[in-house]
């Protein structure tokens, strides 16, 4: 893949992981009861980008209830 296809690989994916974090901005509240799961999930989404293989070969976390 060139360098300008691997950036733009780049952006969509924390345009993605922005998305995934956007819907659970609820969990980040402070007065918002919230589990160690959903604290994990947010934080493994923002870390993303430093998962080995980023962009190619990554993991996303799976969203708990």
């Amino acid at each position: 893949m060139e360098q300008e296809e691997l950036e733009d690989l780049k952006r969509v994916l924390r345009d993605v992981r922005d998305g995934f974090l956007k819907e659970t901005d609820l969990w980040g509240l402070s007065d918002y009861p919230v589990s160690q799961a959903q604290l994990t999930y947010r934080q493994d989404l923002r870390d993303i980008t430093n998962q080995p293989g980023f962009p190619e070969g990554i993991t996303w976390p799976t969203k708990p209830e």
